[in-house]
């Protein structure tokens, strides 16, 4: 069954989906959450949650939670969505993207950025904290970078065996998983440098985009910043890579959320023709008789969004997905230099200028 509808009369359809997953009398509680804090490329310092995995690092998948432009991490949903993936084995990275929630301090080298300068109100080298309320609707593409970041905070926690970055999952609200969406595509374009047994630089022959799993939807939106000077999802551009066509996902939406469920059904049926290209890790999951979207899907006991996202993610991608193997990321530190430090996302071949 590729598509599922849930409401008050059909939710008893998929109460074993539910109960599967619900914590059971005796379960430990999963380990404490603890801060996280990591720069840009462009050096905005961006502050986040870290829940540990209830199994052994190297063998947890990592999944990283993307809020909605205006939102943060600590919205209704984003914790207990958290600790459901927490209790499926998965480390889970929640942190708020430049200019919102406690991620709005940028360093001097900020201002270097001509982006950063054009499309923020009041820019000034002086300035040493920004908010998304004096960002002009062109500048939320820039947010792809805070995603780059994360992936390179997860590479670390990777090292300190925390868990295993060659298994990365996303789970966005709104324009997040737009964000998601599009940092996704710029993954299949991106190869890292190393050494070949000659001592020679070399480029590794497969994409960076070998370390995404799959990606959660929580209605997708198409548009990123409100306004005419919004900047549309440039979905033709993104899915003409074939790799990313394949990649699983799974779009929840209101059933009552009209721009929600329009963009989703276009996304699934037009342009991913999941049904007849017989994409079996991809699923649409309307929730029935609610206009609720994004987090607020999140934290309903009516809807148990976080258990059906988390058995998505454990027992469709994960299983579906061959082992990988722990291993040690590049991501320099004393005495071990860094060949691929932190650069911008490029925007340009989705036909985003900045």
């Amino acid at each position: 069954m590729r598509r599922f509808r849930v409401g008050p009369v059909l939710l008893p359809l998929l109460s074993w989906i539910v109960l599967a997953g619900l914590p059971t009398a005796g379960r430990a509680e999963p380990p404490k959450p603890s801060k996280i804090v990591f720069e840009t490329f462009d050096k905005a310092e961006i502050q986040g949650t870290w829940y540990p995995s209830s199994v052994e690092g190297t063998k947890s998948p990592c999944v990283i939670l993307l809020h909605k432009i205006g939102g943060n991490r600590l919205q209704e949903g984003w914790e207990t969505l958290a600790q459901a993936l927490q209790e499926r084995g998965f480390a889970v990275m929640s942190f708020d993207f430049r200019g919102h929630g406690d991620s709005t301090t940028v360093r001097p080298e900020f201002w270097a950025v001509r982006p950063n300068t054009a499309n923020i109100k009041g820019a000034s080298p002086k300035k040493e904290s920004i908010s998304f309320k004096d960002f002009s609707p062109g500048y939320y593409p820039m947010l792809v970078n805070d995603i780059a970041a994360a992936k390179f905070a997860v590479e670390q926690k990777n090292n300190a065996r925390e868990c295993n970055s060659a298994d990365v999952m996303i789970v966005g609200a709104e324009e997040g998983a737009a964000l998601g969406l599009l940092w996704m595509a710029s993954e299949h374009r991106r190869y890292k440098w190393n050494f070949n047994p000659m001592g020679m630089k070399v480029l590794n022959p497969d994409a960076e985009a070998k370390d995404l799993a799959g990606l959660v939807c929580l209605s997708l939106r198409p548009t990123l910043g409100g306004g005419t000077g919004g900047v549309r999802l440039p979905t033709t551009t993104i899915f003409n890579n074939a790799k990313l066509r394949e990649l699983p996902m799974c779009f929840f939406f209101g059933g009552e959320d009209a721009a929600g469920k329009q963009f989703a059904l276009s996304i699934y049926d037009k342009v991913l023709a999941a049904d007849k290209n017989k994409l079996k890790l991809t699923f649409k999951v309307e929730m029935e008789k609610t206009k609720l979207s994004g987090h607020e899907l999140l934290g309903k006991k009516a809807l148990g969004t976080e258990e059906l996202v988390a058995k998505y993610l454990a027992d469709k991608v994960r299983e579906a997905r061959a082992a990988k193997v722990w291993g040690e990321r590049d991501v320099g530190g004393p005495g071990r230099p860094n060949l691929n430090p932190l650069a911008a996302v490029p925007l340009g071949p989705f036909g985003i200028s900045q």
